[in-house]
């Protein structure tokens, strides 16, 4: 099967930052075009940074009889979106951006923290798919990037606490609020009264783990990595009971208050929630149209203009549980608490996760004070003794 097709992709970013009582307003303007065909999921690109036209990206007819000798497996059919999608308002202020966070950063100063970092980023986008056949899916998109990093010293030892934050413009005083909210989480984190421990010598080892809910995601993005059919350490298979039968996890693109709401993937293929697991087995994996074309499923999951595109999630939304956050604490005996994540990274054959920070429950009680945890490892087969899901649903944004 041939399938060919025309891309562009505008930006327009203004990058607003506070580093160390240093302001910074740096702006970007880029267009490129792309050229694209695919036989059988083998696929040609070219494009070009600057070309006023496509008449100016050179295609060579000996590139398609070199690609034509390629075997790539096929391409599946698909249902393709055709229309134009706007998510967010291109309207927002510069000087009320700068007046705000140059405020936080002197307030984070005058309760002690040492050094404070606020960089907010407008990125205004058009990214278009425009076919032979003259249908095309064209989107334009707002988004807004909020990252803050603010140090403290706590006697000998530098306290950080970082946040990052995305979302679609749609209000620019909703903006406002997140950078605040943002700081503020951030400030908390670094600046309450603590004492910082070590684990004692009967803490070491295996013991029962809670995570909060930005760990939580944090492990099921790197699960997210097990279902791309091209990870080379991915499942690669439906059918497997990875987790308990009250897990569930769904690719949601649908999601607004998420700033990867997209209505067609990189190949202009309509988007759709695809389940992934269901009573804790995996029934789908996340699809381009060749993966979906060797596995029998659908595509919508593409992600690449220009490159070869690949197979990732949008939103992942994990079923709620039955239980309240503070029922899993009591029912705990003895474990540890990991709040926020600073790595998490998929590994053979477990997950290891870098907590922002820690602290030790005993009898359903947290301690207050901070214990050191350089790390913590899931086998990826422990996930089936998973005891508890809460029922709070919250969202956490990072950046891949």
């Amino acid at each position: 099967m041939l399938y060919e097709d025309k891309v562009i992709l505008r930006e327009q970013i203004t990058e607003i930052g506070f580093r160390d009582d240093s302001l910074e307003i740096n702006k970007l303007s880029s267009e490129v075009l792309g050229m694209r065909k695919c036989f059988n999921g083998c696929w040609i690109i070219k494009s070009c940074q600057g070309c006023k036209n496509f008449s100016e990206i050179e295609w060579s007819p000996h590139l398609e009889r070199l690609t034509k000798g390629f075997q790539c497996g096929g391409l599946a059919e698909a249902e393709t979106y055709e229309g134009v999608v706007k998510l967010g308002s291109v309207d927002f202020d510069e000087n009320e951006t700068i007046e705000l966070i140059t405020g936080l950063c002197g307030e984070a100063k005058s309760l002690g923290v040492r050094r404070c970092e606020i960089v907010v980023t407008y990125l205004i986008q058009q990214r278009s798919v425009l076919r032979n056949n003259e249908s095309k899916a064209e989107e334009h998109r707002s988004t807004v990037l909020i990252d803050i990093g603010l140090i403290r010293s706590y006697g000998a030892i530098p306290l950080f606490s970082g946040k990052f934050y995305a979302t679609i413009l749609w209000k620019f005083s909703d903006v406002l609020k997140a950078i605040e909210l943002k700081y503020r989480e951030a400030l908390h984190d670094v600046t309450k009264t603590r004492r910082i421990q070590s684990l004692g010598l009967l803490m070491m080892g295996k013991m029962q783990v809670i995570l909060d809910h930005e760990a939580t995601a944090a492990l099921i993005h790197e699960v997210s990595h097990l279902l791309d059919p091209t990870y080379d350490l991915g499942i690669k298979r439906t059918g497997l009971i990875l987790a308990p039968p009250e897990f569930e996890l769904i690719d949601d693109p649908f999601n607004t208050l998420s700033p990867t709401l997209r209505f067609f993937d990189d190949e202009g293929v309509k988007t759709f929630k695809r389940v992934l697991i269901e009573s804790g087995r995996i029934v789908d994996l996340h699809h381009t149209r060749t993966t979906a074309f060797q596995y029998g499923s659908r595509p919508g999951s593409a992600y690449g203009l220009f490159h070869k595109p690949l197979p990732f999630h949008t939103t992942l939304v994990m079923r709620e549980g039955d239980w309240k956050e503070d029922e899993i604490l009591e029912d705990t005996k003895k474990g540890i608490l990991i709040r926020g994540t600073s790595i998490a990274l998929m590994e053979h054959g477990y997950v290891r996760i870098v907590p922002n920070t820690a602290y030790v429950i005993e009898r359903g009680e947290v301690k207050d004070y901070v214990v050191k945890v350089k790390e913590v490892k899931i086998p990826l087969q422990s996930l089936r003794s998973i005891s508890a899901i809460s029922k709070t649903k919250k969202l956490r944004v990072s950046r891949e």
